[in-house]
């Protein structure tokens, strides 16, 4: 699971599940997170930080008139007026300049120079996507922590990004209610009400707000997974769905997803596919945090299967079992109990180095197709649940693959 993708699913769940009369956020590189809470939110959003670009994105979203740097104009050879967007983008570009230059490489200064050369047109492209972003940014403040938390009060959020700045972290901290501190190092909080746990390398998060069972770290990756056996060879008539924890699905995620496959988040819901010997055959996970628009030619409501993937390799076509299943009528009454409502469709999402999927062809509808930076494609798939019973489904699979 990438880094980015922990620490949205974590802020996901406590504004999912609290409502707050203001958000604060000190620190978000690039304004990130605060761009993450607008579309999950509509509380009020204050920023907060003493870097001189984060707080000049950070006012120009509050709508805070910018100060402008001659000197950084001189550099870049600007002699006209700019408008605070133009002299946004530029500071944005001289920062990567800045980032480069100091490596001392020569590598990077030839990349330093380019950025220079065609700051035109990577201007231009800035300031595309700035006009794009929408960020729902109520007030900025150019201040140390300690003052900034200050303004928290018991029902707001406050939200610390600790992982570029390493902050020492005031005495004031201990007066928020409602707590998440993001950072690459281990802090002592000295407050026993908050939960943290590191979740992702030297990744760590803290917080009063999220369940233990929520956090999880790389070490569970060692742990026996509990009283699970894995099926050897189908000779069996029925099939079984049980619920599994987060921390036993990630275990076999880890062990038999492969490493090329990115872990776009945590499901709502994991289940395991069991014979009636209780050997799993595979693991399957639902959630409604969908990672992309559904298309409107979709019929809906929609649930998400964020991965499935078979433990056993030595059985033919065994990862289509799994599909087979997520089709069935079963597992769309689970669907609807995670929703609460009539589901009836299901989509996913494949990352593949071609243009379709034979796991996927045949039960699913390839609906989306886009090709990523490094030439693989990102490819949405779709199809009606309910089309059959597991009974009913071990069979059709058996008649397509075991010939």
């Amino acid at each position: 699971m990438r880094t980015k993708t922990i620490i949205n699913s974590c802020i996901f769940k406590i504004c999912h599940d609290k409502k707050f009369e203001k958000i604060f956020v000190y620190g978000s590189e690039n304004l990130e997170i605060e761009k993450l809470l607008c579309k999950l939110t509509s509380s009020p959003i204050i920023g907060g930080d003493v870097n001189f670009y984060n707080s000049l994105i950070g006012n120009y979203y509050a709508g805070i008139g910018l100060n402008k740097d001659k000197k950084l104009l001189k550099t870049l050879n600007i002699e006209t007026e700019l408008e605070d967007i133009d002299y946004l983008a530029l500071n944005l570009i001289y920062n990567q300049y800045e980032k480069l230059m100091s490596k001392g490489n020569l590598h990077f200064k030839r990349i330093a120079n380019n950025l220079i050369l065609n700051k035109n047109n990577l201007t231009q492209k800035i300031l595309f996507k700035l006009k794009n972003q929408k960020i729902n940014l109520k007030d900025f403040y150019n201040e140390n922590l300690e003052d900034f938390t200050k303004r928290v009060d018991n029902n707001d959020l406050l939200i610390i990004d600790n992982r570029e700045n390493a902050l020492d972290f005031p005495k004031g901290y201990k007066r928020t209610k409602n707590l998440i501190v993001i950072s690459n190092k281990k802090i002592k909080l000295n407050d026993k009400t908050v939960i943290s746990s590191i979740i992702y390398k030297n990744l760590n998060i803290y917080s009063n707000l999220l369940d233990k069972t929520y956090l999880y770290s790389d070490k569970f990756a060692e742990e026996r997974i509990e009283a699970i056996d894995i099926v050897k060879s189908i000779n069996f008539d029925e099939l079984i769905i049980k619920q599994l924890t987060f921390k036993t699905f990630n275990n076999l995620r880890k062990r038999y997803l492969s490493k090329k496959i990115h872990h776009l988040g945590m499901p709502k819901k994991c289940y395991g596919l069991f014979d009636t010997q209780n050997k799993l055959i595979g693991a399957f996970g639902l959630t409604n945090d969908f990672r992309n628009i559904i298309s409107t030619k979709i019929e809906g409501p929609s649930i998400y299967l964020l991965c499935d993937f078979a433990v056993n390799s030595n059985t033919k076509h065994l990862s289509k079992l799994l599909l087979y299943c997520v089709l069935s009528k079963e597992v769309k009454l689970l669907a609807e109990r995670l929703l609460n409502k009539e589901t009836k469709t299901i989509v996913t999402n494949v990352f593949s180095s071609k243009m379709t999927s034979m796991k996927y062809r045949g039960l699913f509808s390839l609906i989306d197709r886009k090709q990523q930076q490094d030439g693989s494609y990102n490819l949405t798939y779709y199809s009606n649940m309910g089309q059959w019973t597991l009974k009913e489904g071990l069979e059709l699979w058996k008649q397509k693959s075991l010939k």
